[in-house]
């Protein structure tokens, strides 16, 4: 056992400086995200495009690949340092798939979730999320 750690050294040292650029990255970045969401981005109707040029289809695919590194970051992150559940319903609200809403009503009802959300809004002076009552998902 001991052999085989001291032969995969490299992968270790780089997969700890990943991890750490993940922790820090998501100290900042996260918080951005959320103090810049609407107060009723989880109540308002779903606005859908209705023609996709090439640009829109561009930046569509660049949403998803960054909604993809937060998800696998967040997923990640929930054995390694981060915020990881925070991390995964941004990746959530960048990807586009089926259900997507209710993934992200269901994730943002949790009570630990909510505080954690609502705390950061708080300190950025900010109001709250509003959240959709149980019976509208």
């Amino acid at each position: 056992m001991y052999a085989w750690l001291s032969s995969n050294e490299e992968w270790f040292a780089l997969l700890g400086a990943i991890s750490l650029m993940a922790f820090i990255g998501s100290l900042i970045v996260v918080p951005i995200i959320i103090l810049n969401l609407p107060v009723d981005f989880f109540t308002r109707p779903i606005r859908t495009a209705t023609t996709l040029s090439i640009a829109r289809l561009c930046l569509k695919a660049a949403k998803n690949i960054v909604g993809g590194l937060f998800l696998l970051s967040g997923i990640l992150m929930l054995i390694l340092p981060g915020q990881g559940i925070l991390s995964i319903l941004i990746g959530l609200s960048l990807i586009d798939f089926p259900a997507k809403r209710r993934v992200q009503v269901r994730i943002i009802r949790m009570p630990r979730v909510q505080r954690m959300v609502n705390w950061i809004r708080k300190k950025g002076n900010r109001k709250p999320i509003e959240i959709p009552p149980a019976w509208e998902s």
